[in-house]
């Protein structure tokens, strides 16, 4: 019976009405008010007169119903729906607390990074630690949008130039770098305001000064999120000499990867960009030759290296601005040309063919 009048408020009120009708006593204390009649004098009764017993439980509750006075009724309906509101917002507040539990609020995350960032004293590590933990925050594009809001931006900024003091190592740097690289992809806002506050000058200010491969990696993935995406990110980057560090950086590449990286951000700016000072000399040598001196024949075993390096020798090739780069890249032609030659598997042997038709 409990299941079945739980769940509405008028249901228990009938059903205290039926306890209330069956315990009555009258005022007096003489005993029930309903009292059982001989069976005779009921039946002598006129039909006008008479009251039908309920015979179901169904017809128990409409004959409480109808026989409990309104103020009763909405007496108790009132104190069960006041009940069941109580126990409703205690359950909710139960369950906001568990999922505070296990999925806290973005905001109060990034604000506890971004206090451990800042902490006085925080060692290197802890400052690392608190970035890359940042960097994860950023993933939604929402949170990336109010990293500045939140305190979050400039601090993230401002770590750029940790490599400048002498106790601090380029993994901060990296760090931060890769909070920027996280938050600026494939977020138009968050690169708008990067270059709002300065960002993209000091992250080409921090690739001259990476020599790290992890550093250089994540600044040339932050470097491509917020300066290669949009007109007013290139011509800061063309301002800032950010091209050239390019051309260092390949030829003083920590590790293949890197080069890669900058061979494709270099391939890019040629692509996205008809104005670009790489098109022109004497930008276009000074980046065909660190082309040639960077890359070996065994780095060019590798198909996605050589499929990145043949992509700028077709451009620098075809350069009509620098008829000498030419003459700079031939050996990178050859190098590739004699890979070709060797090859034995046919696919990968049509697949270098391909890249060497743009500078046949």
């Amino acid at each position: 019976m409990q299941a079945l009048v739980r769940p509405c408020g008028c249901v228990r009120a009938a059903v205290v009405a039926i306890v209330m009708c069956m315990c009555i006593i009258s005022s007096d204390g003489s005993g029930p008010i309903l009292k059982v009649e001989d069976p005779a004098s009921t039946a002598a009764k006129t039909s006008a007169d008479s009251v039908e017993q309920p015979q179901s439980l169904n017809e128990l509750l409409k004959w409480a119903v109808a026989h409990s006075d309104e103020e009763s009724r909405a007496k108790y309906a009132a104190q069960a729906d006041s009940d069941a509101a109580a126990r409703r917002r205690a359950e909710i507040m139960e369950v906001m607390k568990h999922l505070e539990e296990i999925a806290p609020d973005p905001a109060k995350l990034v604000r506890h990074e971004v206090a451990a960032l800042q902490r006085s004293g925080a060692s290197a590590r802890e400052r690392t630690k608190a970035l890359f933990a940042l960097q994860k925050l950023v993933e939604p594009i929402d949170v990336a949008n109010d990293l500045h809001t939140l305190g979050g931006a400039v601090p993230v900024i401002e770590a750029l130039t940790s490599s400048e003091s002498e106790d601090v190592d380029e993994n901060v740097v990296a760090a931060a770098a890769f909070v920027i690289g996280t938050g600026a992809s494939n977020n138009e806002k968050f690169q708008q305001l990067m270059l709002k506050l300065g960002a993209g000058g000091v992250l080409v200010d921090a690739l001259r000064r990476a020599t790290s491969a992890s550093s250089q990696r994540k600044l040339l993935f932050a470097v491509d999120r917020v300066l290669l995406d949009t007109d007013q990110g290139r011509k800061l980057l063309y301002e800032k000499q950010g091209i050239k560090a390019l051309s260092l950086i390949l030829k003083n590449a920590a590790s293949l990867g890197v080069k890669k990286k900058v061979l494709f951000c270099l391939s890019n700016l040629w692509q996205s960009d008809p104005q670009c000072p790489l098109r022109k000399q004497p930008v276009a040598e000074d980046i065909a030759k660190g082309l040639a001196s960077s890359i070996s024949t065994e780095e060019l075993k590798d198909s996605d290296t050589a499929e990145k390096v043949a992509a700028l020798l077709t451009q620098l090739w075809h350069a009509e601005q620098c008829p000498t780069c030419r003459t700079h890249l031939s050996p990178i032609r050859n190098m590739l040309q004699a890979r070709a030659d060797a090859e034995e598997d046919a696919e990968e042997k049509a697949f270098l063919a391909g890249l060497l038709a743009g500078v046949a």
